[in-house]
């Protein structure tokens, strides 16, 4: 196993809303795993949109279901 030569371990640092801390910080803050964010940000989101709480199907077709609803 090859390691890093006694160099630290890169941080991603972020700014969001005029702050910047490393992407492991902001996720704890947010209470998301880094894991994800980092995937939305690697896939082409904003700082902003990585950091969005996760939706699952059922919460997406609710509110598909009272938009239709409204317009109705």
């Amino acid at each position: 196993m090859r390691g890093n030569h006694g160099r630290p371990k890169p941080r991603r640092l972020l700014t969001l809303n005029g702050v910047t801390h490393p992407l492991a910080t902001w996720a704890r803050v947010v209470g998301m795993p880094a894991s994800t964010s980092a995937y939305r940000l690697n896939h082409g989101q904003t700082v902003e949109e990585a950091f969005q709480p996760v939706q699952s199907g059922f919460v997406r077709a609710v509110a598909a279901y009272l938009e239709t609803q409204e317009k109705a």
